[in-house]
Order: C-alpha cells, then sequence, then structure tokens
C-alpha cells in the first residue's frame, strides 16, 4: 500500500520497497520508465491492474481497414483505459456500428462502455 501526498510518500506491507521505489520511479522518470523497471525486477506496478501485463498483437489479415485503423491506434494507448466510444471514434464509426462487426456471444449485452479488453477479448475469435 502507498499513500502519496505530493510531497510526502509513505508505503506499508510486506513489499513496501518495491511498491515505493515503482510509485516514485513513476513519479519522476514517468510511467514508461517505471513499467519498464517493474517488468525487469518481475514486480506488479502500482495499482496491479492486468493490462500491464498483456500485450496487443491483434491480428491484421481480417481486410477490415476500419478496424485495422483502431487496432493500430490501440496499440498506442497502453498507458491508459480506453472505452469502445474511444476505439470506435478512431475508426470512424459509430459505436453501434463498430460493434456490430465482432461476434459478441459471449458478452451479451456489451454496452459501448466496455473496455478496450472487452474488445479484445470478443473480438478475437472474428479474426481468426
Amino acid at each position: 500500500m502507498v499513500i502519496d501526498y505530493g510531497d510526502v510518500v509513505t508505503a506499508g506491507g510486506v513489499l513496501a520497497w518495491a511498491d515505493l521505489g515503482l510509485r516514485l520511479t513513476e513519479k519522476f522518470p514517468g510511467t514508461a520508465v517505471m513499467l519498464e523497471t517493474a517488468r525487469y525486477m518481475l514486480v506488479d506496478p502500482p495499482g496491479r491492474e492486468q493490462r500491464f501485463y498483456s500485450e496487443f498483437d491483434p491480428r491484421t489479415k481480417h481486410g477490415d481497414r476500419a478496424i485495422l485503423k483502431a487496432q493500430h491506434w490501440l496499440i498506442t494507448q497502453r498507458e491508459r483505459p480506453v472505452s469502445v466510444v474511444d476505439i470506435a471514434q478512431h475508426a470512424d464509426l459509430e459505436p453501434r456500428t463498430f460493434l456490430r462487426r465482432f461476434v459478441l456471444k459471449r458478452f451479451r449485452g456489451v454496452s459501448a462502455m466496455a473496455t478496450w479488453e472487452d474488445f479484445v477479448e470478443c473480438s478475437a475469435r472474428s479474426w481468426a
């Protein structure tokens, strides 16, 4: 656990040294350096979000230009949360049109506020 008051940062727990070190690395050199440091050390980055561990390597030989445009944009968005609405905008499609391009049987009722991880997971079979 890390408590950051701006000018005072404290940590507690078994891995306090790692959490505090990574938080300070993120604060000063930046997020990219912190992520590389965490990967090198094999330590969870602050926040314990799974997106730090996943590599986005989509299939690109599907022939859909709009989806390809969205895929290329998504690759650059690793550091921030992205919604399906964001992805659709970068594909120059309306969110509902964008979602119709994929088989969403597993995600019945997926809304336009779904995360890009939901999009990637449910769309993987469509690109096969």
